[in-house]
């Protein structure tokens, strides 16, 4: 399954990373609301078209532009299992 986001944007907003992870996010929950656990998730693609006097785009479109540490391409996130009772 591919979802494909298209925005259409007339302004520029340093906030528009953040926005596409939510849409990212939003579909993804929505895909997998009623699908039993362990459903693959689906691909989202997301794109903005961008048009304004300002040329080229002010703000960075990247998200590791805006954060001090964050996992490489969000392909995993760090975890730390504290429960790590002995079988006893």
């Amino acid at each position: 399954m591919i979802y494909l986001v298209v925005e259409h944007q007339s302004t520029e907003s340093w906030l528009m990373p953040l926005r596409m992870i939510k849409y990212k996010v939003a579909a993804i929950e929505d895909f997998l609301q009623g699908k039993p656990e362990g459903t693959p998730w689906p691909t989202v693609l997301c794109a903005c078209f961008y048009h304004d006097k300002t040329a080229p785009y002010l703000y960075s479109t990247s998200v590791y532009d805006y954060t001090f540490y964050i996992t490489p391409d969000f392909n995993s996130l760090p975890l730390s299992d504290t429960d790590t009772r002995s079988p006893d």
